[in-house]
């Protein structure tokens, strides 16, 4: 039996642990593992102080709340605290529970299980509408949360917390971090556009493609019409090839550069405005070098996977959309039915139905709208072949004569098959054929 402050003190293999990696996250399955001997601990995490409350399996409180510190000592603190009540209270399982919001319980999640403690994850929505339960309040306090997270625990709403392995975390990390390169790259594409609307719009005849070399090279040399003005088609060419332009552009571009400028109905631009655009264009040079690393890392990261490998199959799968689909899911081995990974995305039907009143039918989105969007990004190229099978199954999904379905829902039913036909290549190793997906 460990007796260590970093671990629960008792068996070393929780058997409540083990028993929650292997069910299937139904409330009667999640009910059926909490006993007499359970001790739940609901936890409200903050940036800088946790609060956590324990109960008994019929909702007794043991013990005073603790309020402790995100550091080591306070999570230390945090299980002699634990220790304690379970040995007074005469339980052996332990089990802890916090919401997924934000990155502030990272830290302890990561020391909790590390340590060999049964971690939980609870909605965030179901502990906001539970907790009028509690006093018939809207008001929120950490102490009040913390014993709202521990409730909804015991009336079994709550799911395992996934551990990814080391490359898999990196892989979200990197895909998080090109999507927010994106998002950055293309919001200076923009103020770029802008500047050039403004100060030079004949700028977009002479380029017809600004993420050329040449464009690039011209925006941080010469932006302005009156430094274009200044100097020779010669010079122009000259610096030119000092940024790096190949001699497929020279004297006839630079001539129709100067023609732009001379005619040019763009206002008179400042010094302060060529600084603006020659910073512009630098942030977006080096948020495109950092995007090409992150794809980098990325390609090293997923090569040797044997998911990536499987959906790579697919004759119409790219490599950025097929390491993005692997960041949202995690894995497809973690569910056991493809059924879990359409909730996870949010594609489930719902409606609301009361007596004799049928509701219309709509998606939840209560799931990862990165992975909605990827599915989305996905189905959409399958369908610009017309003669692929995905195509021809969306042809006949919008023109059938009992229920035909709008454009929209039609690819989000065709999005919840390609889940199920890709969960049954990874998991059951079968391998792809177009000819059965049209059937």
């Amino acid at each position: 039996m460990a007796t260590t402050i970093l671990s629960f003190q008792g068996p070393t293999h929780s058997p409540l642990k083990e028993r929650i990696d292997t069910m299937n996250f139904t409330t009667n399955a999640n009910l059926a593992q909490l006993t007499d001997r359970t001790l739940a601990i609901g936890i409200d995490v903050s940036k800088e102080v946790h609060v956590a409350r324990a109960f008994d399996f019929r909702g007794f409180e043991l013990g005073r709340a603790i309020h402790f510190k995100s550091s080591l000592a306070g999570f230390r603190g945090f299980l002699e605290w634990a220790n304690a009540l379970s040995q007074s209270h005469s339980k052996k399982d332990l089990l802890i529970g916090m919401e997924p919001t934000g990155v502030y319980g990272n830290p302890l999640a990561q020391f909790l299980t590390s340590s060999g403690i049964c971690t939980v994850w609870v909605l965030g929505l179901q502990v906001h509408r539970f907790k009028e339960m509690e006093d018939n309040s809207p008001s929120k306090n950490d102490s009040k949360d913390a014993r709202v997270i521990a409730q909804v625990m015991l009336n079994g709403y709550f799911r395992k917390m996934r551990v990814f392995s080391q490359e898999m975390a990196e892989l979200k990390q990197c895909t998080s971090t090109t999507h927010q390169l994106m998002k950055k790259i293309t919001r200076a594409k923009n103020q770029i556009s802008a500047w050039y609307t403004q100060y030079f719009p004949e700028f977009a005849e002479v380029f017809k493609d600004p993420s050329k070399k040449t464009a690039y090279a011209t925006m941080r040399r010469f932006p302005t019409q009156a430094m274009i003005a200044a100097l020779s088609e010669e010079e122009i060419v000259n610096a030119w090839r000092i940024e790096g332009v190949n001699g497929g552009i020279g004297r006839k571009k630079a001539h129709e550069l100067k023609q732009a400028a001379a005619t040019s109905i763009g206002v008179k631009a400042t010094p302060a405005s060529a600084m603006q655009i020659r910073f512009l264009v630098d942030e977006l040079m080096a948020l495109q070098r950092q995007e090409r690393e992150a794809w980098s890392l990325i390609e090293a990261l997923v090569t040797g996977d044997p998911d990536y490998q499987a959906l790579m199959k697919i004759p119409e799968m790219s490599f950025k959309n097929a390491a993005y689909l692997l960041s949202e899911v995690g894995g497809f081995r973690d569910f056991s039915h493809p059924r879990q990974i359409i909730r996870l995305a949010g594609f489930n039907l719902t409606a609301s139905s009361s007596g004799s009143k049928d509701g219309q039918s709509r998606i939840s989105k209560r799931g990862r709208p990165g992975l909605r969007r990827v599915l989305y990004l996905i189905m959409t190229k399958m369908l610009t072949d017309r003669r692929s099978p995905w195509a021809l199954l969306h042809t006949r999904l919008k023109s059938r004569a009992g229920n035909p379905l709008k454009p929209m829902q039609s690819v989000i039913a065709l999005s919840c098959k390609f889940i199920r036909v890709v969960w049954s290549m990874i998991v059951y190793g079968t391998e792809y054929d177009p000819g059965l997906i049209a059937r």
